[in-house]
């Protein structure tokens, strides 16, 4: 996995650790944990010896930031926008290194 990427992945995990440290909804909790989940699954998808699938990568992706979009809409606190668009951010970093562009 090149090195942007795991960097890209570790920002967005500690960006994700971040928002979940400062929500006071704790019913966002789960929502929050699937998201730390599917970040998972990426890094997973990205260390595979031969590479990852791109269609299988770019789902991951696109799931991920539909989540991400999802928990920011619902976010009451706006000095938190910006740990959610750096999140997308950084999943954009992972996709343009691991997924053709179409």
């Amino acid at each position: 996995m090149a090195e942007p990427v795991v960097v890209a992945l570790d920002r967005a995990q500690s960006t994700l650790d971040e928002l979940d440290r400062r929500c006071c909804d704790a019913g966002r909790s789960p929502r929050l944990a699937a998201l730390a989940a599917k970040l998972t699954e990426i890094r997973h998808a990205a260390h595979q010896p031969v590479g990852a699938e791109p269609d299988e990568l770019d789902d991951l992706l696109q799931e991920a930031g539909a989540m991400v979009g999802a928990l920011q809409v619902g976010c009451c606190a706006p000095n938190r926008l910006p740990l959610y668009a750096t999140l997308l951010e950084q999943l954009n970093v992972v996709q343009r290194h691991l997924t053709p562009m179409h």
